[in-house]
């Protein structure tokens, strides 16, 4: 991440600003507590860090290849076959 900031900051007219923290779900399990670079103006975003999300984009994909526990009339195998409306992955919320 600090040499996608240096490249950012060669080209734009801004300076860093330290970092903020956050956690981030993946398939691997919780990443807590992460130092995630910024900048003043607020515009740099770090590639590898899925932006303003709480978990990483593989986690809905992977939650929605999951088998099904139950036949499904039609022949799919996993929850993605079986849902007939498009599914947003970052509103999936999974049970507590």
């Amino acid at each position: 991440m600090q040499e996608e900031r240096a490249m950012y900051l060669e080209t734009h007219p801004t300076k860093a600003n330290g970092y903020y923290t956050r956690d981030l779900l993946t398939l691997a399990g919780p990443l807590e507590n992460l130092k995630v670079l910024r900048v003043r103006q607020g515009d740099f975003h770090p590639q590898i860090l899925p932006y303003r999300r709480r978990a990483s984009l593989e986690l809905p994909k992977a939650i929605l290849s999951l088998p099904l526990p139950w036949p499904l009339p039609r022949g799919e195998g996993n929850i993605s076959g079986a849902v007939r409306t498009s599914v947003v992955p970052h509103r999936i919320a999974l049970p507590s």
